[in-house]
């Protein structure tokens, strides 16, 4: 009965450690990519006038776009810096999916 019990404890305390794990993709944002993008996709940096970083907000086509493809082009992007490009997956798809918010999408 005790093993039992403790095998679902420790399923329970799995399942509840593996929410909070999940990247926050606002958080991930803030942290890797507002300094070029603004705060909200905005590109109103002092980096995205130097380099002509096009705003994200508002951006009609990458709104349409899927999550896997927004995470597809945050990677293929050369200017990005190398910290950006070592993102782990989870945190790719959360940055991705926050993108497409600030794109206008869903």
């Amino acid at each position: 009965m005790i093993g039992r019990s403790l095998v679902g404890a420790l399923g329970l305390a799995f399942l509840a450690g593996s929410a909070s794990y999940a990247a926050d993709g606002a958080a991930v944002y803030t942290e890797q990519c507002a300094k070029c993008h603004g705060a909200e996709g905005k590109s109103d940096t002092p980096v995205a006038e130097k380099m002509k970083i096009p705003p994200i907000a508002g951006d009609a086509a990458l709104a349409a776009l899927a999550e896997s493809e927004i995470a597809a082009k945050i990677k293929a992007v050369k200017k990005h810096p190398p910290k950006a490009a070592k993102m782990s997956d989870d945190e790719l798809n959360a940055v991705a999916a926050h993108v497409k918010k600030l794109a206008g999408g869903n």
